[in-house]
């Protein structure tokens, strides 16, 4: 890999889609009406972003560990409600 990797610009990334999610997440909540605040694409961004991480500091663990999570939020009955 010629470049070197920017884990903490990856994680102040993650830290603000997290805080951008929250906030969607809360006005999606009081109007659910408005689409545009649905939290879902930026909740699918985190767990991409949090993969990305695992995986470029050799974390396979951890790795499995978030992509089981995802897949279970995804399949589970909250996400598609």
């Amino acid at each position: 890999m010629s470049e070197l990797l920017n884990i903490p610009g990856a994680v102040a990334d993650l830290k603000e889609s997290l805080s951008n999610a929250s906030q969607r997440f809360d006005e999606f909540f009081y109007n659910p009406a408005d689409e545009y605040n649905d939290a879902d694409w930026q909740i699918d961004k985190c767990f991409l972003q949090l993969l990305a991480i695992a995986e470029a500091i050799g974390l396979d663990e951890l790795q499995k560990m978030i992509l089981s999570e995802y897949v279970a939020l995804k399949g589970s009955k909250v996400c598609s409600a």
